[in-house]
């Protein structure tokens, strides 16, 4: 074999290993979204059918177990992003690939909705499918989803890319986080912080109204927040030369 063609099989196989990692990764985020959305929007159709026994707080907690879950399982694979407002988010901050910014954005919604189809599947053609939906004024879900989802953003940004925190730590902060605001702005907004979330319900459900508000929300709070993220991490590097 000449030099030449050990260049090319080498290159060869550098891409086939590329291209089952990404694989493996584009899995891990489709299997997170799953668990997210089949764990609190199930949580939901199961607090409904039982006459609200869950609660927000029951609700809450589904969430936030759920993305820690998925945190803890599958963030060494992917990162577990689990939320196309986070990916674009760590891609602004510098620590992703925006090349894979699309790529995973399909992955997720593609979790969200096989989620969304097997939790109307259990349920038996439920009312809801844990729909998010604005309690009153559009323009009042819309500043909760981009303030929520701010904050989340900045948490991640802060645990997972400024301390390098140690993994089971970053998953039961961001799951808490999760939790907390599931809890508190849940009869406000839906608290979905997250597009692929809100997508698998609609989509399955056919309730698209005001699902663009799921979308800009957390995508303006989250983009805002990797900013945000930015200019203080230049602020230390310049104090600390």
């Amino acid at each position: 074999m000449s030099v030449e063609d050990a260049s090319l099989d080498r290159r060869k196989t550098a891409r086939q290993s590329a291209a089952r990692n990404t694989a493996r990764k584009l899995s891990a985020e489709a299997a997170g979204t799953f668990i997210l959305v089949m764990v609190g929007t199930g949580a939901i159709v199961l607090d409904a059918n039982m006459g609200g026994t869950l609660g927000d707080a029951g609700i809450g907690a589904a969430f936030g177990l759920a993305v820690f879950s998925a945190i803890y399982l599958l963030g060494r694979i992917s990162g577990a992003h689990v939320n196309p407002a986070v990916t674009l988010g760590l891609a602004v901050t510098g620590h992703f690939p925006l090349s894979l910014v699309p790529w995973y954005w399909g992955a997720q919604l593609a979790g969200a909705a096989a989620a969304s189809a097997v939790v109307a599947a259990l349920s038996g053609g439920a009312a809801t499918l844990g729909e998010t939906l604005p309690s009153g004024a559009p323009l009042e879900s819309l500043l909760v989803e981009m303030g929520i989802s701010f904050v989340l953003m900045l948490v991640i940004a802060t645990v997972a890319v400024g301390f390098r925190t140690p993994h089971l730590a970053v998953a039961f902060s961001v799951g808490a986080t999760v939790g907390l605001f599931a809890t508190l702005a849940g009869p406000i907004s839906g608290a979905s912080m997250n597009p692929a979330r809100s997508f698998g319900p609609a989509l399955v459900g056919g309730g698209f109204e005001h699902h663009w508000l799921y979308w800009v929300g957390p995508l303006t709070g989250c983009v805002l927040a990797a900013l945000l993220f930015l200019v203080l991490k230049r602020s230390i590097r310049a104090r600390n030369v």
